[in-house]
């Protein structure tokens, strides 16, 4: 029975003037610090994007592959000093949980905002309840629950505001420099995979994570493609879980040239480095062979 009363007195608490008082002071805070965080962000986001485009603002006058890297460089290193001929302009993009620039997302700033409000909100029920077992009980459970179902959606909008980041960056330097081919891995595959529908040229993808991406930015399943008429390579491991077979079996019917290699998520082994290197040469000459002809 002293539960009971417990339990009742601290329902009625969150009914009472002064509780409304907190929760309209901590939410009018809450969403003027949401509006300033995702103003600036946005405003540092545009600039930096800016200054990362006229940066490299000398159009190189060798062949120009650009690059969209992933958590690491993995093969790309050996790439570069295998074709010193060829201008490679690395992209920055945002590669979470990886790097700086991921961290100038709004979505961040909204998490942030939402721990406090509800960390507060935490505080003062448990004040209110006068400190009892049942009191806090009920607030702890509540928080988690809370937690558990929003935490989910707000890492994939973290996520997905840096895919759609990355995206913008590399249309924005595609654009610009109208390489002979993209090479995208890892990571930066995913991000070349979602490039796809604004870029015709070719195209090498490396240990591409799209399924994963799509996974965690709650996305839409894998996008299908027709490269028929295209110049679209895969190079991937048979022993990379980020590569798993439902998605293997989506780039092979796209009609991509899909390579399946001995090697893992890095793609460092000597007979994979040679394939990318074939690859990227053929792609090069066939760059080379247009430009002639036109």
């Amino acid at each position: 029975m002293q539960t009971k009363l417990k339990i009742f007195n601290f329902c009625s608490c969150l009914f009472v003037p002064k509780f409304q008082s907190f929760v309209m002071k901590h939410f009018i805070l809450f969403f003027w610090i949401i509006n300033i965080f995702i103003l600036a962000s946005l405003v540092v986001c545009s600039s930096s994007i800016t200054v990362t485009v006229e940066a490299t603002n000398v159009m190189p006058t060798r062949p120009c592959v650009l690059i969209l890297s992933g958590w690491s460089d993995g093969p790309l290193d050996n790439l570069r000093l295998n074709f010193p001929e060829v201008e490679f302009v690395s992209v920055p993009i945002p590669t979470p949980p990886v790097g700086c620039r991921w961290l100038l997302n709004p979505w961040l700033l909204f998490i942030a905002s939402i721990v406090y409000f509800f960390s507060a909100l935490l505080r003062y029920i448990t004040k209110l309840s006068g400190g009892s077992a049942a009191g806090q009980l009920v607030s702890q459970i509540g928080f988690i629950i809370f937690i558990i179902f929003s935490l989910r959606v707000l890492v994939a909008r973290v996520v997905r505001y840096s895919i759609n980041d990355g995206i913008r960056l590399a249309t924005n330097a595609a654009s610009k420099f109208q390489p002979v081919c993209i090479i995208g891995f890892s990571w930066g595959g995913g991000i070349l995979w979602e490039l796809l529908d604004k870029w015709n040229g070719s195209v090498l993808l490396l240990a591409p994570t799209i399924s994963a991406m799509s996974y965690i930015s709650r996305s839409s399943p894998l996008t299908t493609y027709s490269f028929e008429t295209r110049r679209v390579a895969v190079v991937a491991g048979d022993n990379d879980p980020f590569c798993p077979p439902a998605q293997t079996k989506i780039l092979k019917d796209s009609g991509c040239a899909y390579y399946a290699v001995d090697d893992d998520h890095v793609l460092l082994e000597h007979g994979t480095q040679s394939l990318i290197a074939k690859i990227l040469n053929e792609f090069i000459s066939h760059s080379q062979e247009m430009s002639r002809s036109s």
